[in-house]
């Protein structure tokens, strides 16, 4: 299938479990603050909105303002866009290795 857009996925959830130095985003208080994303539409119906049949080939970036594999249920949303053939990358730091592993084995 050829990619036929990309699709850049901003989580607004900056929660990270590092504090780097050199990181411009652990300089900010709300960097800190534990607050969950509040997603307004389901996995299932983003995927949906995104299928393969209305729009082609998507390449989708999922990014948080911190680690991304902290947001709550994304894997949930990771799986529904994978299930319909998508291309996805995460950006993350690889060391929430549950969300990793549940990610890495979707059948």
């Amino acid at each position: 299938n050829k990619i036929k857009r990309l699709v850049l996925c901003r989580i607004p959830m900056s929660i990270c479990n590092f504090r780097c130095r050199y990181c411009y985003l652990a300089q900010r208080d709300e960097s800190y603050q534990g607050k969950q994303a509040d997603f307004k539409y389901s996995p299932e119906y983003v995927a949906k909105a995104f299928s393969i049949e209305r729009l082609g080939g998507l390449y989708f970036n999922f990014c948080a303002d911190g680690e991304t594999l902290l947001t709550k249920d994304i894997d949930k949303y990771i799986y529904a866009v994978a299930k319909e053939g998508h291309y996805i990358e995460i950006v993350t730091n690889l060391t929430i290795t549950k969300a990793l592993d549940k990610i890495l084995n979707f059948e």
